[in-house]
Protein backbone atom coordinates (compact mmCIF):
# COMPACT_ATOMS: atom_id res chain seq x y z
CA UNK A 1 0.00 0.00 0.00
CA UNK A 2 2.77 2.42 0.87
CA UNK A 3 4.63 1.76 -2.56
CA UNK A 4 1.55 2.39 -4.38
CA UNK A 5 1.12 5.57 -2.32
CA UNK A 6 4.03 6.61 -3.02
CA UNK A 7 4.18 6.06 -6.94
CA UNK A 8 0.64 7.43 -7.28
CA UNK A 9 2.41 10.53 -5.68
CA UNK A 10 5.53 10.57 -7.63
CA UNK A 11 3.26 9.91 -10.98
CA UNK A 12 1.01 13.38 -10.19
CA UNK A 13 4.30 14.93 -9.87
CA UNK A 14 5.64 13.71 -13.26
CA UNK A 15 2.68 14.79 -14.90
CA UNK A 16 2.51 18.48 -13.50
CA UNK A 17 5.95 19.04 -13.67
CA UNK A 18 5.55 17.86 -17.62
CA UNK A 19 2.98 20.85 -17.69
CA UNK A 20 4.89 23.43 -16.15
CA UNK A 21 6.03 25.17 -19.47
CA UNK A 22 3.70 27.78 -20.99
CA UNK A 23 0.48 26.29 -21.39
CA UNK A 24 -1.48 26.77 -24.85
CA UNK A 25 -2.80 28.84 -26.35
CA UNK A 26 -0.65 30.97 -23.39
CA UNK A 27 3.14 31.82 -24.14
CA UNK A 28 4.12 33.20 -21.31
CA UNK A 29 1.69 32.15 -18.91
CA UNK A 30 2.13 29.20 -16.20
CA UNK A 31 -0.64 27.53 -15.06
CA UNK A 32 -0.13 25.92 -12.23
CA UNK A 33 -3.22 22.79 -11.22
CA UNK A 34 -4.50 21.28 -8.14
CA UNK A 35 -3.39 18.12 -7.99
CA UNK A 36 -5.80 17.56 -4.60
CA UNK A 37 -2.65 16.66 -2.46
CA UNK A 38 -1.20 20.39 -0.86
CA UNK A 39 1.95 19.23 -0.61
CA UNK A 40 2.01 17.88 -4.71
CA UNK A 41 0.64 21.32 -5.18
CA UNK A 42 3.08 23.46 -3.66
CA UNK A 43 6.05 21.54 -5.02
CA UNK A 44 4.82 22.22 -8.34
CA UNK A 45 4.41 26.00 -7.54
CA UNK A 46 7.67 26.20 -6.38
CA UNK A 47 8.75 25.07 -9.96
CA UNK A 48 6.78 27.08 -11.94
CA UNK A 49 8.06 30.02 -10.74
CA UNK A 50 11.75 28.60 -11.19
CA UNK A 51 10.37 27.43 -14.73
CA UNK A 52 10.63 31.08 -16.96
CA UNK A 53 13.96 31.30 -18.66
CA UNK A 54 15.48 35.01 -18.88
CA UNK A 55 12.46 37.13 -17.77
CA UNK A 56 12.78 40.75 -18.41
CA UNK A 57 10.95 43.77 -19.33
CA UNK A 58 10.27 42.51 -22.81
CA UNK A 59 9.61 39.03 -21.79
CA UNK A 60 6.99 39.03 -18.71
CA UNK A 61 6.22 35.85 -17.01
CA UNK A 62 3.02 35.13 -15.50
CA UNK A 63 2.34 32.11 -12.84
CA UNK A 64 -1.48 31.69 -12.64
CA UNK A 65 -2.91 29.56 -9.61
CA UNK A 66 -5.67 27.87 -9.80
CA UNK A 67 -7.98 27.37 -6.62
CA UNK A 68 -6.61 25.04 -4.03
CA UNK A 69 -3.89 24.69 -1.65
CA UNK A 70 -0.61 24.73 -2.02
CA UNK A 71 1.70 23.90 0.94
CA UNK A 72 5.46 24.43 0.41
CA UNK A 73 6.44 22.38 3.46
CA UNK A 74 9.68 24.18 5.05
CA UNK A 75 10.19 26.33 1.77
CA UNK A 76 9.96 29.83 1.44
CA UNK A 77 8.46 31.29 -2.45
CA UNK A 78 10.49 33.46 -3.65
CA UNK A 79 9.58 35.99 -5.94
CA UNK A 80 11.45 36.34 -8.91
CA UNK A 81 12.40 39.54 -11.44
CA UNK A 82 9.18 39.67 -13.86
CA UNK A 83 7.64 36.80 -12.81
CA UNK A 84 4.31 37.72 -11.56
CA UNK A 85 1.74 35.51 -9.07
CA UNK A 86 -1.45 35.76 -9.53
CA UNK A 87 -4.35 33.22 -7.74
CA UNK A 88 -7.75 32.63 -7.93
CA UNK A 89 -9.35 34.62 -5.40
CA UNK A 90 -8.26 35.59 -1.91
CA UNK A 91 -10.59 32.72 -0.80
CA UNK A 92 -9.99 30.14 -3.73
CA UNK A 93 -5.94 29.99 -3.47
CA UNK A 94 -4.43 29.75 -0.11
CA UNK A 95 -0.42 29.27 0.07
CA UNK A 96 1.04 28.54 2.69
CA UNK A 97 4.45 27.18 4.63
CA UNK A 98 6.05 26.16 8.25
CA UNK A 99 9.11 28.36 6.86
CA UNK A 100 10.00 31.60 9.36
CA UNK A 101 8.58 33.15 5.98
CA UNK A 102 6.07 32.26 3.24
CA UNK A 103 6.78 34.33 0.40
CA UNK A 104 9.80 36.72 0.08
CA UNK A 105 10.56 39.19 -2.30
CA UNK A 106 14.21 40.39 -2.84
CA UNK A 107 15.38 43.50 -3.59
CA UNK A 108 16.09 44.59 -7.00
CA UNK A 109 13.37 42.81 -8.49
CA UNK A 110 9.89 44.04 -10.41
CA UNK A 111 6.97 41.92 -9.54
CA UNK A 112 3.32 41.31 -8.41
CA UNK A 113 1.58 38.86 -5.77
CA UNK A 114 -2.20 39.37 -6.18
CA UNK A 115 -5.50 37.34 -5.71
CA UNK A 116 -4.47 34.31 -3.11
CA UNK A 117 -4.22 33.69 0.99
CA UNK A 118 -0.74 33.69 2.23
CA UNK A 119 -0.53 31.73 5.59
CA UNK A 120 2.13 31.13 7.79
CA UNK A 121 2.61 28.56 10.17
CA UNK A 122 6.25 28.44 11.20
CA UNK A 123 5.78 27.51 14.71
CA UNK A 124 9.35 27.36 15.67
CA UNK A 125 10.58 30.61 14.69
CA UNK A 126 11.50 33.43 16.28
CA UNK A 127 9.31 35.49 14.11
CA UNK A 128 6.94 33.76 11.54
CA UNK A 129 6.30 36.52 8.42
CA UNK A 130 3.35 35.91 5.63
CA UNK A 131 5.34 38.48 2.84
CA UNK A 132 9.06 39.87 3.46
CA UNK A 133 9.42 42.58 0.96
CA UNK A 134 13.20 43.92 0.30
CA UNK A 135 12.38 45.35 -3.15
CA UNK A 136 11.06 48.90 -4.23
CA UNK A 137 9.24 47.38 -7.79
CA UNK A 138 6.77 44.86 -5.75
CA UNK A 139 3.06 45.22 -5.77
CA UNK A 140 0.76 43.30 -3.27
CA UNK A 141 -2.74 43.36 -4.12
CA UNK A 142 -5.90 41.99 -2.99
CA UNK A 143 -4.24 38.94 -0.79
CA UNK A 144 -5.22 37.89 2.12
CA UNK A 145 -1.95 37.20 5.16
CA UNK A 146 -3.14 34.89 7.98
CA UNK A 147 -1.13 33.61 10.83
CA UNK A 148 -2.17 31.67 13.92
CA UNK A 149 -0.21 29.71 16.58
CA UNK A 150 2.53 31.03 16.84
CA UNK A 151 5.11 32.88 19.16
CA UNK A 152 6.17 36.53 17.37
CA UNK A 153 3.89 37.42 14.24
CA UNK A 154 4.21 39.82 11.52
CA UNK A 155 1.69 40.00 8.16
CA UNK A 156 3.82 41.96 5.99
CA UNK A 157 7.34 42.94 6.77
CA UNK A 158 8.60 45.85 4.03
CA UNK A 159 12.15 46.74 4.42
CA UNK A 160 13.11 47.77 1.03
CA UNK A 161 15.06 51.06 -0.80
CA UNK A 162 12.13 52.59 -2.10
CA UNK A 163 8.33 52.60 -1.69
CA UNK A 164 6.56 48.90 -3.02
CA UNK A 165 2.97 49.60 -2.78
CA UNK A 166 -0.16 47.14 -0.94
CA UNK A 167 -3.38 47.53 -1.79
CA UNK A 168 -6.44 45.74 -0.68
CA UNK A 169 -4.64 43.37 1.61
CA UNK A 170 -6.77 42.19 4.55
CA UNK A 171 -4.26 40.57 7.48
CA UNK A 172 -5.30 38.56 10.44
CA UNK A 173 -2.56 38.20 12.57
CA UNK A 174 -2.42 36.12 16.10
CA UNK A 175 0.94 35.05 18.17
CA UNK A 176 1.63 33.88 21.79
CA UNK A 177 3.91 36.71 22.38
CA UNK A 178 3.46 39.48 19.54
CA UNK A 179 1.28 39.99 16.89
CA UNK A 180 2.10 42.87 14.20
CA UNK A 181 -0.34 43.41 10.71
CA UNK A 182 2.35 45.62 8.84
CA UNK A 183 5.73 46.66 9.90
CA UNK A 184 7.60 49.67 7.92
CA UNK A 185 11.30 49.76 7.69
CA UNK A 186 13.66 50.46 4.67
CA UNK A 187 12.33 54.13 2.68
CA UNK A 188 8.50 53.24 3.25
CA UNK A 189 5.82 51.93 1.62
CA UNK A 190 2.34 53.12 -0.15
CA UNK A 191 -0.37 51.42 1.64
CA UNK A 192 -4.10 51.67 0.35
CA UNK A 193 -6.94 49.63 1.09
CA UNK A 194 -5.67 47.35 3.57
CA UNK A 195 -7.34 45.96 6.72
CA UNK A 196 -5.63 44.56 9.95
CA UNK A 197 -7.55 42.64 12.60
CA UNK A 198 -5.56 41.71 15.56
CA UNK A 199 -6.84 39.39 18.13
CA UNK A 200 -4.35 37.51 19.89
CA UNK A 201 -4.10 37.11 23.67
CA UNK A 202 -0.30 37.59 23.23
CA UNK A 203 2.20 38.56 26.10
CA UNK A 204 4.00 41.23 25.40
CA UNK A 205 2.30 43.43 22.54
CA UNK A 206 -0.24 43.88 19.75
CA UNK A 207 0.19 46.32 16.77
CA UNK A 208 -2.12 47.42 13.94
CA UNK A 209 1.25 48.82 11.84
CA UNK A 210 4.26 49.77 12.99
CA UNK A 211 6.38 52.85 11.28
CA UNK A 212 10.20 52.79 11.19
CA UNK A 213 10.97 53.69 7.72
CA UNK A 214 13.39 56.96 6.57
CA UNK A 215 11.47 58.01 3.31
CA UNK A 216 7.48 58.62 4.74
CA UNK A 217 5.27 56.55 4.14
CA UNK A 218 1.43 56.80 2.96
CA UNK A 219 -1.41 54.68 5.10
CA UNK A 220 -4.64 55.96 2.87
CA UNK A 221 -7.81 53.95 3.92
CA UNK A 222 -5.94 51.83 6.48
CA UNK A 223 -8.22 50.36 9.13
CA UNK A 224 -7.98 47.95 12.05
CA UNK A 225 -9.23 46.31 15.19
CA UNK A 226 -6.32 45.76 17.30
CA UNK A 227 -7.08 44.27 20.60
CA UNK A 228 -6.26 41.17 23.76
CA UNK A 229 -2.95 41.50 24.23
CA UNK A 230 -1.81 41.49 28.32
CA UNK A 231 0.98 44.13 27.21
CA UNK A 232 0.57 47.24 24.84
CA UNK A 233 -2.11 47.97 21.79
CA UNK A 234 -1.20 49.95 19.85
CA UNK A 235 -3.22 50.91 16.31
CA UNK A 236 -0.49 52.56 14.49
CA UNK A 237 2.94 52.66 16.43
CA UNK A 238 5.36 55.66 14.76
CA UNK A 239 9.12 55.72 15.62
CA UNK A 240 11.39 58.50 14.49
CA UNK A 241 9.70 58.11 10.97
CA UNK A 242 7.13 60.99 8.96
CA UNK A 243 4.15 59.17 7.23
CA UNK A 244 1.29 60.66 6.18
CA UNK A 245 -2.32 59.09 7.17
CA UNK A 246 -5.44 59.72 5.54
CA UNK A 247 -9.01 58.22 6.08
CA UNK A 248 -7.72 55.87 8.72
CA UNK A 249 -10.20 53.96 10.97
CA UNK A 250 -8.97 51.87 13.75
CA UNK A 251 -10.35 50.79 16.94
CA UNK A 252 -7.42 49.66 19.79
CA UNK A 253 -9.34 47.40 23.14
CA UNK A 254 -7.20 46.54 25.99
CA UNK A 255 -9.24 44.06 26.98
CA UNK A 256 -8.97 44.90 30.49
CA UNK A 257 -5.31 44.93 29.84
CA UNK A 258 -2.94 46.90 32.63
CA UNK A 259 -0.56 48.40 30.15
CA UNK A 260 -1.75 52.08 28.64
CA UNK A 261 -3.94 51.19 25.01
CA UNK A 262 -3.34 53.50 22.47
CA UNK A 263 -5.21 54.22 19.21
CA UNK A 264 -2.03 56.37 18.06
CA UNK A 265 0.97 56.75 19.51
CA UNK A 266 3.92 58.82 18.05
CA UNK A 267 7.79 58.11 19.44
CA UNK A 268 11.06 59.92 18.91
CA UNK A 269 13.82 58.30 20.24
CA UNK A 270 16.86 59.69 21.14
CA UNK A 271 19.21 58.03 18.70
CA UNK A 272 16.62 58.64 15.67
CA UNK A 273 18.01 60.30 12.69
CA UNK A 274 15.19 63.00 13.21
CA UNK A 275 11.84 63.67 15.23
CA UNK A 276 9.31 61.45 14.46
CA UNK A 277 6.38 63.86 12.15
CA UNK A 278 3.15 62.59 11.78
CA UNK A 279 0.62 64.53 9.37
CA UNK A 280 -2.87 63.08 9.73
CA UNK A 281 -6.36 63.61 7.81
CA UNK A 282 -10.02 62.70 8.13
CA UNK A 283 -9.28 59.65 10.60
CA UNK A 284 -10.66 58.14 13.58
CA UNK A 285 -9.30 56.54 16.25
CA UNK A 286 -10.65 55.23 19.37
CA UNK A 287 -9.29 53.22 22.35
CA UNK A 288 -10.91 51.58 25.09
CA UNK A 289 -10.48 49.02 27.87
CA UNK A 290 -7.27 49.78 29.37
CA UNK A 291 -7.40 49.26 32.99
CA UNK A 292 -4.37 51.70 33.04
CA UNK A 293 -5.83 54.32 31.33
CA UNK A 294 -6.48 54.25 27.08
CA UNK A 295 -5.36 57.44 24.54
CA UNK A 296 -6.80 57.69 21.50
CA UNK A 297 -3.68 59.74 19.97
CA UNK A 298 -0.56 59.76 22.21
CA UNK A 299 2.67 61.91 21.38
CA UNK A 300 5.93 61.81 22.55
CA UNK A 301 9.48 62.87 22.93
CA UNK A 302 9.85 66.16 20.71
CA UNK A 303 7.70 64.78 17.84
CA UNK A 304 5.83 67.24 15.81
CA UNK A 305 2.11 65.90 14.18
CA UNK A 306 -0.42 67.70 12.93
CA UNK A 307 -3.90 66.04 12.83
CA UNK A 308 -7.28 67.45 11.12
CA UNK A 309 -11.03 66.75 10.22
CA UNK A 310 -10.54 63.71 12.82
CA UNK A 311 -12.21 62.04 15.75
CA UNK A 312 -10.16 61.07 18.58
CA UNK A 313 -12.38 59.04 21.49
CA UNK A 314 -10.88 57.27 24.48
CA UNK A 315 -13.06 54.94 26.26
CA UNK A 316 -12.20 54.59 30.42
CA UNK A 317 -12.53 51.13 31.71
CA UNK A 318 -14.96 52.00 34.64
CA UNK A 319 -12.94 49.52 37.36
CA UNK A 320 -9.71 50.69 35.78
CA UNK A 321 -6.78 52.39 38.01
CA UNK A 322 -5.72 54.79 35.41
CA UNK A 323 -7.01 57.81 33.30
CA UNK A 324 -6.67 58.27 29.69
CA UNK A 325 -6.75 61.31 27.06
CA UNK A 326 -8.43 61.35 23.81
CA UNK A 327 -4.87 63.42 23.01
CA UNK A 328 -2.11 63.54 25.75
CA UNK A 329 1.31 65.50 25.14
CA UNK A 330 4.45 64.43 26.67
CA UNK A 331 8.31 65.20 26.44
CA UNK A 332 8.40 68.27 24.56
CA UNK A 333 6.18 67.13 21.30
CA UNK A 334 4.24 69.84 19.36
CA UNK A 335 0.70 68.88 18.41
CA UNK A 336 -1.80 70.87 16.47
CA UNK A 337 -5.38 69.82 16.42
CA UNK A 338 -7.32 71.16 13.87
CA UNK A 339 -11.18 70.94 12.89
CA UNK A 340 -11.45 68.17 15.06
CA UNK A 341 -12.90 66.16 17.93
CA UNK A 342 -11.53 64.97 21.09
CA UNK A 343 -13.70 63.16 22.99
CA UNK A 344 -12.81 61.43 26.28
CA UNK A 345 -13.00 61.79 30.38
CA UNK A 346 -10.17 63.70 29.81
CA UNK A 347 -10.07 65.62 26.08
CA UNK A 348 -6.77 66.28 26.37
CA UNK A 349 -3.86 66.30 28.40
CA UNK A 350 -0.40 67.48 28.33
CA UNK A 351 3.12 67.87 30.48
CA UNK A 352 5.14 70.78 31.20
CA UNK A 353 7.30 71.95 27.89
CA UNK A 354 4.66 70.71 25.28
CA UNK A 355 2.88 72.77 23.00
CA UNK A 356 -0.63 71.79 21.71
CA UNK A 357 -2.01 74.23 19.77
CA UNK A 358 -6.38 73.96 18.74
CA UNK A 359 -7.90 75.54 16.41
CA UNK A 360 -11.87 75.09 15.32
CA UNK A 361 -12.23 72.15 17.21
CA UNK A 362 -14.29 70.36 20.10
CA UNK A 363 -12.96 69.43 23.16
CA UNK A 364 -15.72 67.12 25.48
CA UNK A 365 -14.10 66.54 28.49
CA UNK A 366 -12.03 67.46 31.28
CA UNK A 367 -8.94 69.29 30.13
CA UNK A 368 -5.21 68.75 32.07
CA UNK A 369 -2.58 71.27 30.73
CA UNK A 370 0.44 72.19 32.39
CA UNK A 371 2.43 72.78 29.00
CA UNK A 372 1.29 75.78 25.99
CA UNK A 373 -1.42 74.60 25.23
CA UNK A 374 -4.21 77.33 23.23
CA UNK A 375 -6.53 77.23 21.02
CA UNK A 376 -8.85 79.53 18.65
CA UNK A 377 -12.36 79.49 17.29
CA UNK A 378 -10.83 79.41 13.84
CA UNK A 379 -7.27 78.22 13.47
CA UNK A 380 -6.02 81.61 11.94
CA UNK A 381 -7.94 83.16 15.11
CA UNK A 382 -6.40 84.71 18.03
CA UNK A 383 -5.01 81.82 20.17
CA UNK A 384 -5.68 82.11 24.09
CA UNK A 385 -4.71 79.40 26.89
CA UNK A 386 -7.53 76.67 26.91
CA UNK A 387 -8.27 76.80 30.88
CA UNK A 388 -10.16 80.02 28.85
CA UNK A 389 -10.62 79.87 26.18
CA UNK A 390 -13.31 78.93 23.22
CA UNK A 391 -12.60 74.99 22.59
Amino acid sequence: MFRRTMLLVALLCLVATAALAQTPPYTKTIIVGDTGIPAVNGANLLAAVATPVAPGPNNRWLVFVEPGTFDLGGATLLMRDYVDVSGSGRNSTVITSGAATTVRAPAGIDTELRELTVENRSQNANVSTGVRIETERFLLTLVNVEIANVQNAIGVDINAAGQPRLSLVFHRIAGFKTATGIRIGGRGAVITDAFVFILAPGTEQNIGVEVRDTGGSTLDQVSGFVSASAGRNVGIDVVDSAPSVFNNRWTVDGNNSPVQTYGLQVRTTPFGARPAELFVRESDFIAQGSTAGAVAAQIEDQSRVEIQHSNLQSIDTPFGFGIGAAVQVTDSAFVWLKQSVADAGRSVATQAATTLRVGASQLAGARVVLGASTCAQSYDGAFIDIPNGPC
